[in-house]
């Protein structure tokens, strides 16, 4: 387990903020996700995301990394196991991201 920021994850999580001279805020977030760990490390990591999307006020949020879904297939993110459609809905609908 690693302490990071605010809550304790169980995965490797690493975020830095970026904020440019013009006054916008960025952060990358690189995550490698314990593909054997299940709901609870994808609750974790949904509050690790959710805090850092809440609190930091971003214009700009890089989210890259190894999420372990084997099962999902890029890049349209088509999928028939409901952890990682969880996943795939949680970074679209709540936080906007899209694949790049």
């Amino acid at each position: 387990c690693t302490k990071v920021g605010f809550i304790k994850v169980q995965a490797e999580i690493l975020s830095v903020n970026i904020n440019t001279p013009s006054g916008k805020r960025f952060n990358v977030t690189t995550l490698y996700r314990v593909g054997n760990l299940g709901t609870d490390n994808f609750d974790e990591v949904r509050k690790f995301l959710t805090g850092l999307a809440s609190k930091k006020k971003l214009d700009k949020h890089i989210l890259i990394g190894d999420l372990n879904f084997p099962e999902l297939k890029w890049p349209d993110t088509s999928t028939s196991v409901n952890l990682h459609k969880s996943f795939i809905d949680m970074i679209t609908d709540e936080f906007g991201h899209s694949q790049l």
